[in-house]
This record gives C-alpha cells, structure tokens and sequence, in this order.
C-alpha cells in the first residue's frame, strides 16, 4: 500500500475546492490517485488529488490554491523518472492530457516552444519530419516557460 500523508488533509475538500476554481480534470477516486502514487521508480507515494490542467490559469489557479493551503505539488510529464520525482503526497499537477503541444518550431533562431506535457518522443518525431534533427539532450537540461 502506497505511503499517504493525508492524515491532515480533507481529499474531498481539496477536490471539491479545486473543481470550483478550474476547468481542467480533478481525479481524487482512490483508484485514480492509487495509479499516480508510483512513476519508474521504485518508489510509492500516494497523492492527495491529481489536477489535469487545460490552461496556464488552471496551472496558477491550483498552484495559489495549494500555497494558501499548504499542500506540496508536484508537476508531472510522463511519469517516467527514474528517482521519484513525478510523485509525492500533495497536489500532482500532470500536464500530459491537455498541455502537450509544440506552440512553435523556430528553425531559424534553433528554438522549440512546447507546453510542459509534451513526450519527447513526440517533439522528435515533429524535429525529424520537419528539420530532420531530433533532440540529443535531455529536456530537463533546457530552460522551460508555461506558454499559451
């Protein structure tokens, strides 16, 4: 059973608070945040909600949420870190259901603006049809920015 700090949190408050103040997806069912508690890590931390953010306002919105409330959050891509970093027992933030978009391939100034639920995997495919390059370095090591 996944490790849960939720002893002094209300998960039905926290969902019911944040469905009122987004537009994106709240998912707080046990089943749903038991699927969340765990990334390639050997690690199992079980969240208190997952918010799918559908705009940067819904991103502010449950980050100023969370602070007010003292609930840690966690932003997640693919869930594929290898030390745990995609889990926790807060707020997940999981951008790869509505904020996965490349906004603009810059050939000329070698730029690529993407929302932060992007796959690598995808932005290669793009690169290669598009410039025939892919990205040889790990998007973590690149200074990201929430662009809508």
């Amino acid at each position: 059973m996944p490790v849960v700090n939720s002893y002094k949190y209300n998960i039905s408050d926290i969902s019911s608070d944040l469905s009122k103040l987004i537009d994106g997806d709240i998912l707080s069912k046990e089943w749903e945040r038991s699927i969340y508690s765990t990334d390639a890590s050997p690690y199992e931390i079980m969240p208190l909600c997952i918010v799918l953010p559908k705009s940067n306002k819904d991103v502010i919105k449950t980050v100023k949420y969370a602070s007010e409330n003292k609930i840690p959050i966690i932003a997640r891509g693919g869930g594929s870190g290898l030390a745990g970093q995609a889990i926790g027992a807060g707020i997940i933030i999981d951008f790869s259901k509505y904020m996965n978009q490349i906004k603009e391939i810059n050939t000329d100034n070698n730029y690529v603006i993407v929302q932060p639920g992007i796959f690598k995997s995808v932005l290669d495919q793009k690169l290669k049809k598009k410039i025939n390059f892919y990205l040889q370095i790990h998007p973590v090591l690149i200074c990201v920015q929430l662009v809508e």
